[in-house]
């Protein structure tokens, strides 16, 4: 099992569509990177899926091996089972859950929100034909 700096950082990289990261934002923005020596070390530590890099403005970081980045999965670096694959809702499921979502989301006064709220939940009544 890889450790969970690593799994964060591919996970991170992945969800923004990246090949490279500068030290800086990984200890800004992933809680599992504490400091940049760490992240000199988890490089040195994982040489099939990263190698250090500098990144523009002179920054120090590291890139996912050019290898690894269309094949490396999260779920191929970790112990955890795969996910389920999705389960087709019905229409009226999906309307639930868009009315759910509609219902947590942060109205605290945005306009921008209920509108988007109001847009959901007129989506899911019309994907479950109902008027």
């Amino acid at each position: 099992m890889k450790d969970e700096t690593v799994i964060a950082v591919v996970a991170y990289m992945n969800l923004k569509g990246w090949t490279r990261i500068s030290f800086e934002r990984l200890t800004s923005n992933v809680p599992a990177c504490k400091s940049y020596q760490q992240l000199a070390e988890m490089v040195a530590n994982n040489p099939t899926i990263f190698r250090t890099a500098q990144i523009s403005g002179g920054l120090e970081g590291l890139a996912l091996l050019e290898t690894n980045q269309e094949e490396l999965q999260v779920s191929e670096i970790s112990d955890a089972p795969p996910a389920p694959a999705p389960v087709a809702l019905t229409p009226m499921e999906n309307l639930q859950q868009l009315i759910r979502r509609a219902a947590d989301a942060d109205v605290s006064g945005s306009s921008l929100n209920y509108a988007q709220a109001a847009v959901a939940v007129a989506t899911a009544m019309q994907l479950a034909n109902i008027s």
